[in-house]
């Protein structure tokens, strides 16, 4: 029981520090195949060290946020905080982030 306490305390230190760390500015990032798969592998690499799984056990990474409790992979966290702030820019009209945005070319001169 100690053991089971002593992961879950490591997975919620996880999430709570160094998630946030590395997503830090998260939206306004490129999102590429390449950045979503280097967030991904980070994110295995910390849980399966949380747990003690090697890869050689071959245990996929779905199984293992799974064992950790955690809902989704990196790069879907990224993508939900990227639509929290476009909602955001959408709301607040008088961001220049929202004049950037919605700019448009008046053509008729």
């Amino acid at each position: 029981m100690t053991l089971k306490l002593r992961v879950k305390l490591r997975v919620k230190l996880f999430q709570t520090l160094i998630v946030p760390t590395v997503l830090h500015g998260c939206e306004c990032w490129t999102l590429s195949r390449a950045v979503c798969d280097k967030l991904n592998v980070f994110q295995s690499r910390c849980l399966r060290t949380k747990l003690g799984v090697k890869w050689q056990n071959h245990v996929s990474n779905e199984t293992v946020r799974l064992r950790c409790s955690v809902a989704m992979s990196l790069a879907q966290l990224v993508r939900l905080r990227r639509l929290g702030w476009a909602g955001h820019v959408v709301r607040h009209d008088k961001l220049i982030v929202h004049e950037v945005m919605f700019w448009q070319v008046d053509l008729k001169t």
